[in-house]
């Protein structure tokens, strides 16, 4: 299933602007699978985001 951007934030409870950090600057960037559509539109993944956001999630337990 694909998640607008929009989407995507609310389904990981973030911002814009952290969505675009996650994809871009993050060390588990690679999980994040998405389709550019033009310069302004993307879809994600949705199983990506899930996967991305358990990753993360257990690297916060580990700590």
């Amino acid at each position: 299933m694909m998640l607008s951007h929009q989407e995507a934030c609310q389904y990981l409870n973030v911002t814009r602007k952290t969505l675009w950090v996650y994809r871009t600057k993050h060390p588990m960037k690679h999980l994040i699978k998405c389709n550019k559509l033009s310069h302004k539109k993307i879809e994600f993944c949705k199983d990506s985001l899930k996967q991305f956001n358990e990753s993360i999630m257990e690297s916060a337990y580990r700590l």
